[in-house]
């Protein structure tokens, strides 16, 4: 991705976990299933306006069969991705709250840094509901706590970051594995 963030998730009609993933600029996607067989039905929401660079399938394969480093390079590429997967499958594991905060933090650490600015996500409840898998109601409660803490703002369609690093803070039951970087 050359530029934006997207949330790359898959979901079952009926299901209350998070099975999303959060990419922002510099991520590289699919370079680690060039060569398997694999046929995945997942939606993508683009939560920024995302710029993305294609790089052909037969294309890749041809510099591959000539160079085969490339196949190192695509394997380091694909390195934060993966991690971007294994810390979102964590913290599924976890409650409500800790998920809620979890997607908040991951989506703001992509936007851009202004000092002296708050980060506001432009985000509806009912995309946050589906990258967290949690219900609307369940989700206001949540975005609630985390308002009357002095850490988000709510507003129409958006939500304020208000103080970053104590909402990071909340994380402490899931740092452990947020700690591969």
């Amino acid at each position: 991705m050359a530029s934006g963030i997207i949330c790359s998730s898959f979901n079952v009609e009926g299901t209350n976990s998070m099975n999303a993933t959060i990419f922002g600029p510099t991520s590289w996607l699919g370079a680690s299933q060039l060569k398997l067989p694999i046929n995945i039905n997942a939606n993508i929401d683009e939560l920024e306006r995302t710029e993305c660079i294609l790089f052909p399938r037969d294309k890749i394969e041809s510099i591959s069969e000539r160079n085969p480093l490339t196949y190192k390079w695509l394997y380091y590429s694909s390195s934060k991705s993966n991690i971007c997967w294994i810390k979102s499958q964590h913290a599924s594991l976890f409650d409500k709250y800790t998920r809620v905060a979890f997607c908040l933090s991951e989506i703001s650490t992509q936007l851009p840094t202004i000092v002296g600015c708050n980060k506001t996500i432009k985000l509806s409840q009912k995309s946050l509901s589906n990258i967290t898998g949690i219900s609307r109601p369940r989700l206001n409660e949540v975005l609630k706590m985390l308002e009357e803490k002095g850490l988000i703002s709510l507003n129409r369609e958006s939500v304020t970051i208000l103080n970053e690093p104590r909402l990071k803070q909340e994380l402490h039951d899931v740092e452990p594995i947020l700690a591969i970087e």
